[in-house]
């Protein structure tokens, strides 16, 4: 089984129009809110390919009460807290040239109380779990070092751990070395202070990440596909030019395809391969985490995996 954290889930609003004019009035050809955030994106991959998940973070009000719905719809198992605070409403909005601006919400405090009854769940949770991914932004009142603890108990119960997040909340969460991680380009710039984004600089990058006790970094790079440092090898990953319609949850389908190859004992490259077909399908979809198998199939023929011993 497969157990996700979203600690911040959210409401996505995915707004489109023909172009997004700042400071003047914009009006919307189409509207639609969905259940969101990294974890959820995650989980639902999972879910749609037939892998037993569950899901734990905080949900409140009307807006939680929204993503518990959609959650256990798509055969997700329900573990979420509820909290006083409404759930977060983040905002996408796609221009008909396809750029995508993000408007994001931090999300309401979470008491001590909540966070402490979140550990419960996370303890329990963790008991039946093989994979544990642990993934996105932290609300308010959540402290910095979570992942960092979360890691360490899912190590101690010999579970397989992916961490998925930014600035100090990864920065953080890597103390605890997890067995993957999974970055992109601008995080992974930030993480190590990195200058350059040449081909020789990622993997340097990936050497230091892996030499602080990270064992697999996983680096999606957009339109240049993934590259990899496991314990075997640099792999470079790249995909065919597509049509690309929204980037929203292409990262979030890396992590459910490394977490599926983790479930289910692929090899490197085929989970790689996976991976990055799977990322490319999601772009070529309107709905985030909507992948046709059919374009998925025709992508890992397409597929170009270079090793680097």
């Amino acid at each position: 089984m497969v157990f996700v954290v979203n600690l911040n889930p959210a409401v996505d609003r995915i707004c489109k129009l023909d172009e997004l004019r700042p400071g003047e009035v914009n009006r919307l050809t189409y509207a639609r809110n969905i259940a969101g955030g990294k974890g959820v994106n995650v989980a639902s991959v999972l879910a749609k390919n037939g892998t037993e998940v569950a899901i734990s973070g905080f949900l409140g009000g009307h807006n939680g009460r929204f993503i518990a719905e959609a959650v256990r719809n798509r055969g997700i198992y329900d573990a979420f807290v509820m909290t006083q605070a409404n759930t977060r409403c983040n905002t996408n909005i796609i221009a008909q040239d396809n750029t995508v601006t993000e408007v994001l919400e931090a999300g309401e405090p979470v008491s001590e109380a909540e966070l402490a009854a979140f550990m419960e769940v996370y303890e329990k949770q963790t008991e039946r779990a093989k994979v544990v991914v642990l993934s996105g932004s932290l609300p308010k009142g959540v402290p910095a070092d979570i992942y960092q603890r979360l890691i360490t108990i899912a190590k101690k119960k010999q579970c397989i751990t992916i961490l998925d997040s930014a600035g100090e909340a990864l920065k953080r969460g890597i103390l605890g070395k997890p067995d993957y991680i999974k970055p992109n380009l601008a995080e992974l710039c930030e993480l190590v202070g990195l200058a350059e984004k040449t081909e020789e600089a990622v993997y340097e990058a990936c050497m230091q990440l892996q030499a602080q006790g990270v064992s697999n970094v996983i680096v999606s790079m957009s339109e240049a596909g993934l590259r990899a440092l496991t314990k075997r090898a640099y792999f470079l990953a790249g995909v065919p030019k597509i049509t690309v319609k929204n980037t929203v949850a292409c990262g979030d389908c890396v992590v459910a395809a490394m977490a599926m190859g983790c479930e289910y004992g692929w090899n490197e490259e085929e989970c790689l391969r996976k991976a990055a077909a799977m990322s490319a399908a999601n772009a070529t979809t309107e709905e985030n985490g909507d992948m046709p198998q059919e374009v998925i199939d025709k992508l890992l023929g397409e597929i170009k995996l270079e090793i680097r011993k």
